[in-house]
């Protein structure tokens, strides 16, 4: 779940989802760290920001270096910092991920740049965390 939902039965189905695709993808080491960006997501929007922040850091940790789900996980869990009263954690670890992301594209016809269907999730955690943290 990437939007927020005040459906409290659609929270409730994405959070268990996301722990069964963990559960389910343990042993998937390409797959393992899009589960697990998956459940922080769905923890910060079911409110469970402790939670949310445990299984993002996680996603990075053994994200392979993968730049979408090392930024996207970042920048959920910022929110979940600042959502937890940790704000100077939150802007430093918002501040650092930003400054490591390509820039946005100029291009107004064409805003996500290449036609890869996962940078618009690294921009809905910027633009969440920029609204957020009134950066």
């Amino acid at each position: 779940m990437i939007r927020p939902s005040a459906d409290k039965a659609q929270l409730e189905a994405s959070l268990a989802l996301a722990r069964r695709a963990v559960e389910l993808g343990k042993n998937d080491r390409d797959g393992l760290p899009w589960f697990q960006m998956a459940l922080g997501m769905a923890e910060y929007r079911s409110g469970n920001y402790p939670a949310a922040d445990d299984a993002l850091r996680e996603a990075v940790q053994i994200s392979n270096d993968n730049r979408y789900v090392r930024l996207t996980a970042s920048f959920y869990r910022a929110m979940s910092l600042f959502r937890q009263g940790k704000e100077n954690e939150s802007r430093a670890l918002f501040t650092q991920t930003a400054s490591t992301m390509k820039p946005l594209p100029i291009d107004e016809e064409n805003p996500w740049g290449q036609s890869d269907e996962r940078r618009p999730r690294c921009l809905d955690g910027l633009q969440g965390g920029e609204s957020l943290l009134k950066i």
